[in-house]
């Protein structure tokens, strides 16, 4: 909770991400497809380091702009 609450002084938007199989395991009717939209995701300590990303418009892990770019024919 230290490097969470480090960032959150930070960064307000700073959020930890969960695994959406914690609400399968728990019976819950629906599963979220995606994460808390615009802010910076921090996911689990594995290999010494938390991960961290910055979600988009939609809450996936992509670069915001790709959603303003124009789609080909």
């Amino acid at each position: 909770m230290n490097f969470y609450n480090k960032n959150k002084e930070q960064d307000d938007s700073s959020i930890i991400a969960y695994n959406p199989l914690i609400y399968y395991q728990n019976n819950q009717k629906l599963l979220p497809i995606s994460h808390a939209t615009n802010s910076n995701m921090i996911l689990c300590n594995e290999g010494g380091y938390f991960s961290k990303w910055s979600s988009d418009r939609y809450g996936f892990n992509n670069d915001d702009a790709v959603w303003n770019s124009k789609k080909k024919k």
